[in-house]
C-alpha cells in the first residue's frame, strides 16, 4: 500500500524559502532544501552520493526554517 501526502505539505521545487539545517555524524553542517513535511517528520534534497548518516544515527541539532524564520529546533531520530 502506497501513501499519498498532503498536497498541502508539499513543497514546489522553486520554493528555496523551506530548509533544513543540522550537523551531521562527522560535525559538517548541512542546509538542504525541504520537499515535504508533515507533524510527524519531513523530507528534504541531499546531494547525490552523500555518505552522510549511518542507521541509527540520531541529529542532536536539526533546524527546520520557513523564510528565514526559524520554525523547530530539537532532536530527530
Amino acid at each position: 500500500m502506497k501513501l499519498k501526502r498532503d498536497l498541502r505539505y508539499v513543497v514546489e521545487p522553486s520554493d528555496t524559502t523551506k530548509v533544513v539545517r543540522f550537523h551531521d555524524f562527522q560535525g559538517k553542517e548541512h542546509t538542504c532544501q525541504i520537499r515535504d513535511y508533515s507533524r510527524t517528520g519531513l523530507s528534504f534534497v541531499m546531494e547525490e552520493g552523500s555518505l552522510i548518516f549511518k542507521i541509527g544515527d540520531i541529529i542532536k541539532d536539526l533546524r527546520f526554517y520557513s523564510q528565514d524564520r526559524e520554525i523547530f529546533k530539537g532532536q530527530a531520530h
